[in-house]
């Protein structure tokens, strides 16, 4: 199975199951979660692009884990980053509030869908590029393609979002009107979006460690900010505008 189609299918998978935290609260997102990765492996599994033909040496282990540990490391912590806004509202503001911030968790993860599928479109090709000529001259393209398209396409939902968010959230989901302030901030700031999918020029070209070094700074400086504005009594909103 190609890489893009994998990710797009885990991504709609992940938009689909967006409802459970904001129906099941905390257990909706833990079960979320859960299937999202079983969906993940048997995609893999079944319709791995790579066919096993021997057991390996440790050599060879070595070189890939030189290599992908710190992509690894960068996935993680973009998780870490993901969920750092829920562990702040948590720990000082309850289960209720984390409920109502699932409602611009589930904007994000929409928003998302195309640039993350884009990314993991291009990275593949941009990936036997630099192969090919051992230089990032030739991934300019992809970078400045990457952005046009998530220019086009973020900013736009980015907008509609902001607008019906309220509309709708009044309609079909009344008991998070709360989170209805929250979710517009969310919608305004996902237009830094734009810059997701373009990201993955420095998982190709291996510059990993200032990408590593990057979202812990992120991390930090949103936990403390947040942690900042919800003592000043901004709720919820104040971890939206930290994020």
């Amino acid at each position: 199975m190609p890489l893009g189609i994998f990710y797009g299918i885990s991504n709609g998978v992940n938009l689909v199951l967006g409802f459970l935290p904001v129906v099941f609260g905390a257990l909706g997102l833990i079960f979320r979660y859960a299937v999202l990765q079983v969906i993940n492996f048997f995609l893999l599994y079944r319709k791995s692009p790579i066919k096993r033909k021997s057991m390996g040496r440790i050599d060879e282990v070595l070189d890939l884990a030189r290599v992908g540990f710190p992509m690894l490391v960068i996935g993680v912590s973009y998780m870490f980053f993901t969920v750092a806004d829920r562990t702040i509202v948590a720990l000082t503001l309850g289960p209720t509030a984390v409920g109502e911030l699932a409602l611009s968790g589930i904007i994000v993860a929409a928003i998302q869908v195309l640039p993350v599928s884009m990314g993991a479109l291009l990275y593949q090709r941009a990936s036997y590029i630099y192969g090919e000529s051992k230089t990032s001259v030739g991934l300019r393209k992809f970078y400045f393609f990457s952005l046009a398209f998530n220019i086009i396409t973020v900013i736009p939902l980015c907008l509609i979002s902001y607008f019906l968010i309220g509309p709708m959230t009044e309609r079909f989901l009344p008991n998070y009107i709360e989170g209805i302030k929250a979710a517009k901030i969310y919608s305004l700031g996902s237009i830094f979006l734009v810059y997701f999918g373009v990201s993955m020029i420095f998982l190709v070209v291996r510059k990993n460690i200032p990408l590593i070094i990057g979202n812990a700074i992120t991390i930090l400086i949103l936990w403390i900010f947040g942690l900042v504005l919800v003592q000043k009594g901004f709720g919820i909103e104040g971890v939206a505008w930290a994020r």
